[in-house]
């Protein structure tokens, strides 16, 4: 999402929130992301997208007209299945937990001077992290259903490898879109990145990357090698070189960020 704004030169700014304060802070349906636009609250990422992709004066569009249908459903499906792979592994799974979120709720909780070590210790004293967790793997059973995510709360030992495997063939179909000719550079074969490029690259970037100066841990490192999809290694590197996330010090003032 913040790619996308700041490819558009939309003026906007940052508002940081507390997880143990979304109900407080935000408008129903008390999600991320939420973007107050002219007065009318958007809380999608792709109703986002398609708002200041209509009014934008910019010529380069994200729904080109030929490619629209293609796109809006890579779209939804990287909003629906693709990202329930992402909360799973970055929420449910003990590593991608650790490494990803953990730090980040550390950081916002608690002062920098305490140890990241003590901070993590200390959390649960403060959030149900793992009630929330759970809400997350129930949240990716209602998207991917039971099979993958047997319903109880203990899953049992086949759920992770499954979920390795599907996730790895959900990365083969992104791979397999960007084989559909020799000089494709983007997912919807458009002139420049869609609003499908940008959907999937924040969560690629969940999985394999840093998100930019958020520096997050990758939270599947060993996706790229396991899927061996070269073709979406190197479109992850074209949006990150070009579109690189820059989420700190857009607090103050709201404005058009240049990269």
């Amino acid at each position: 999402m913040i790619a996308a704004l700041d490819s558009q030169k939309i003026p906007y700014r940052v508002i940081p929130c507390d997880i143990r304060k979304l109900k407080q802070v935000l408008k129903p349906p008390h999600t991320v992301p939420q973007m107050s636009w002219r007065g009318e609250l958007l809380t999608d990422s792709a109703d986002i997208m398609k708002k200041i992709d209509a009014e934008s004066s910019s010529s380069w569009k994200m729904y080109p007209t030929s490619q629209r249908a293609a796109i809006e459903k890579t779209e939804k499906w990287a909003g629906s299945t693709f990202n329930a792979y992402v909360l799973y592994f970055t929420w449910w799974v003990e590593y991608g937990f650790n490494v990803s979120l953990m730090p980040k709720l550390c950081e916002v909780m608690f002062p920098r001077f305490i140890p990241a070590s003590l901070a993590a210790w200390l959390v649960p004293y403060f959030v149900d992290v793992g009630r929330l967790r759970g809400s997350v793997r129930k949240r990716v059973r209602g998207l991917l259903g039971e099979e993958l995510v047997p319903p109880g709360r203990d899953p049992g030992p086949e759920e992770e490898p499954g979920m390795r495997r599907a996730l790895i063939a959900a990365v083969t179909t992104l791979e397999e879109k960007l084989a559909r000719s020799t000089d494709q550079l983007w997912l919807e074969q458009t002139a420049e990145p869609s609003a499908a490029d940008f959907s999937v690259y924040g969560l690629i970037e969940r999985l394999v990357g840093d998100e930019g100066d958020a520096q997050m841990g990758t939270a599947t490192p060993w996706l790229w090698e396991e899927s061996g999809a070269s073709r979406l290694r190197d479109w992850h590197a074209r949006m990150a070189g070009r579109f690189p996330l820059h989420f700190l010090g857009k607090e103050s003032e709201c404005k058009v960020w240049v990269q």
